[in-house]
């Protein structure tokens, strides 16, 4: 493994070595791949500096925290790291009079991730004896052959805008990648510009987005050369100085490690309803031959007596008659049968009586309902062929329980 492949593990991704995957794990990674010192065996990360050994086996040198260059390791105990095992990482930046950049594992979590580190703490700084990179000297580009001039300025920081179409090809990256949403005009002094650049680098871990705001800062300045560094080859010095070669390899960067997001499926647009067929009516044709009527065969209740020989009360007590079926006329005259006539101790009436009666109820019976209901029709202006039909129950009620009185009476009271 080379030096800058080590530096593009990506932050999130979990380095394993000899089965470990703590702080001290990342650090022997680099120790055996890429500097092919071999593997330092001991137990914590503060004994890389506690143990004399390690220095002269695996070819350290002990310097001061404010000599950290890139590709040494660093060794903190207390304060933001572990008490008693201490803990260890890889510097990726040198120091810059107050901080220099690292690559840790098991700080957030079993995984690579990026911080800046100050002197408090720091048990030491080693240095291989034959360290991987060697920072070259630093050319402050001239103006107009990078960049159209420092656009702004700190104390302690440059932000050099290049070229127009330079800056348009990293807006391009940047709004594919989803972070642009602006104009391409070239401007990455713009707004818009400057929070795309801010949300990649805080995406990465290269900047704390607490200083969101739309001004280019120190930090942003730093960011971008981690990112840069990291990702996009850039070798160069890491001092917030931004020109033409930095903004070349932080667009590398971007387009190296950001991906395009895939768009949306289309959603299929549903099928049109099928035209229905229109089929035609068929059409009507009239029988040339007319069929012939079948012959009319009167239903047996439609053999009523001629109505011309009767008188209406005739006519209404045989309808009504009619209307009454069997099972109605046998429950009559099991009834009649129920009177106590054959009862010896029963009075029984003579015949010069009976014979009467029976005549007079006979009447009564057949003629009392119906006048009653021509009666009620003439009051009530009710319907005549309710009140008719009402009218013949009433006298095929009373008219056969009368008749059937009479008889059995009427048989009863004849002499012996």
């Amino acid at each position: 493994m080379s030096w800058q492949e080590f530096k593009n593990i990506p932050n999130g991704t979990t380095v394993f070595n000899h089965l470990a995957s703590e702080c001290v794990a990342l650090a022997n990674q680099y120790t055996e791949g890429v500097l092919g010192a071999g593997f330092v065996n001991v137990k914590f990360a503060r004994h890389w500096i506690d143990n004399p050994n390690v220095q002269s086996v695996h070819g350290f040198t002990l310097v001061p925290v404010t000599d950290a260059r890139e590709g040494d390791i660093f060794v903190g105990v207390g304060g933001p790291y572990d008490g008693y095992y201490g803990h260890i990482g890889v510097v990726v930046r040198g120091w810059d009079g107050s901080t220099f950049g690292t690559m840790e594992q098991n700080v957030e979590g079993q995984y690579v991730s990026r911080h800046n580190r100050g002197a408090n703490n720091i048990l030491g700084i080693l240095r291989p004896v034959n360290a991987p990179v060697s920072t070259p000297a630093y050319t402050t580009p001239s103006v107009g052959s990078q960049g159209e001039g420092i656009r702004a300025e700190g104390a302690d920081w440059t932000y050099w805008v290049p070229g127009t179409s330079d800056q348009m090809t990293v807006q391009t990256r940047l709004a594919e990648r989803g972070y642009y949403t602006g104009p391409i005009d070239g401007n990455l002094a713009s707004e818009a510009s400057v929070l795309a650049i801010k949300l990649v680098c805080g995406d990465f871990g290269f900047f704390d987005l607490t200083y969101w705001n739309s001004e280019m800062n120190k930090n942003l300045c730093h960011g971008i050369l981690l990112m840069a560094q990291a990702y996009g080859g850039y070798s160069g010095r890491m001092d917030w100085q931004i020109d033409g070669h930095v903004w070349a390899a932080f667009d590398g960067a971007v387009a190296a490690v950001v991906p395009i997001p895939t768009p949306p499926a289309p959603t299929a647009e549903p099928a049109p309803a099928p035209i229905p067929e229109v089929v035609p009516e068929p059409t009507k044709t009239k029988p040339t031959v007319k069929p012939e009527k079948a012959e009319h065969k009167p239903k047996p209740e439609e053999n009523k007596v001629a109505e011309t020989t009767l008188t209406p009360e005739q006519i209404t007590v045989i309808n009504t008659r009619k209307m009454a079926t069997d099972a109605q006329i046998q429950t009559l005259i099991a009834t009649a049968k129920e009177i106590p006539l054959d009862d010896p101790n029963a009075p029984v009436i003579p015949d010069h009586i009976a014979k009467p009666l029976w005549l007079i109820l006979a009447l009564v019976s057949s003629s009392t309902p119906y006048a009653f209901a021509l009666t009620v029709i003439d009051w009530g202006n009710w319907d005549a062929t309710v009140a008719t039909q009402a009218a013949a129950l009433i006298v095929a009620w009373s008219g056969t329980l009368a008749s059937v009185l009479g008889l059995s009476r009427f048989s009863k009271s004849t002499p012996k």
